[in-house]
């Protein structure tokens, strides 16, 4: 039943990781025309998920490894708060274009 319920797991982090990297293709797109820095932020946490992900790999491998977890706990949060923040960011800017316009304000 544990092989089972590591499958179940490693599926549903697949589907978050697609879902997150839809989410940030989808801020990409829509910010490319406004922002630089903004769209190099968000790449940044793309980065920082991969980089999450080779970790955990490590962190697998080498359980004992005391610092090693403790920075892959810290990555994670910070991926968690930049995550939140990118999606408040993106759905407040977004519904204040829609307010600026009020034609768009029934689309959103």
């Amino acid at each position: 039943m544990r092989y089972g319920s590591v499958w179940i797991i490693r599926r549903t982090q697949k589907k978050l990781l697609r879902y997150f990297s839809r989410f940030f293709q989808k801020v990409l797109i829509d910010v490319q025309k406004h922002s630089t820095s903004l769209r190099i932020e968000e790449k940044g946490v793309m980065n920082r998920i991969n980089d999450r992900d080779a970790m955990f790999k490590s962190v697998r491998a080498n359980p004992g490894n005391r610092e090693l977890k403790d920075r892959y706990n810290e990555l994670r949060a910070q991926i968690k708060l930049e995550v939140k923040t990118a999606k408040l960011r993106y759905y407040r800017d977004k519904i204040a274009s829609n307010l600026s316009n009020p034609k768009k304000y029934g689309e959103l």
